[in-house]
């Protein structure tokens, strides 16, 4: 999925859809160096949609598959 940014460059991102009952919703927050599919985003944001918790992991400007230049 691809969303627009505060400051107009488009980002990219991924939603890990939670199982079962849904508990909440998050949002990843890493480093500027990470990306969406850096292992630990991946893994920790897959268990908790397991748990029933969804996650939006998504790569900053510049990073991965997303627009703009990294900061």
């Amino acid at each position: 999925m691809r969303f627009n940014s505060v400051v107009g460059p488009e980002l990219a991102g991924s939603i890990d859809l939670p199982e079962g009952e849904v508990r909440g919703w998050g949002i990843f927050v890493h480093g500027f160096t990470l990306g969406k599919n850096s292992p630990a985003a991946s893994r920790v944001s897959k268990q908790l949609a397991r748990e029933g918790i969804g996650m939006l992991r998504y790569d900053n400007l510049g990073i991965g598959d997303s627009d703009g230049v990294a900061a």
